[in-house]
């Protein structure tokens, strides 16, 4: 049976440093032999990089107050 690769939400845990040890070993070891799943990781820490250097912007305002004042609100 061929081994499973994993979803992109577990390469992009990786790629953000959210994974226990023990998936995170079993993860690279994955990457390790599957060209597919590293080339995706690589894309993503390449768009992680690519984020991270854009300008913070500020609303002004309390966004998610916004929102939940919708949610409560009647139709």
């Amino acid at each position: 049976m061929a081994e499973q690769c994993p979803r992109t939400l577990a390469l992009s845990a990786l790629s953000d440093g959210q994974l226990p040890p023990r998936r995170l070993r079993a993860l690279r070891a994955h990457i390790d032999h599957c060209a597919a799943c590293e080339e995706m990781l690589r894309e993503l820490e390449m768009l992680r990089s690519r984020l991270q250097v854009l300008p913070q912007e500020r609303l002004g305002f309390d966004l998610g107050a916004v929102i939940e004042a919708r949610i409560r609100a009647p139709s």
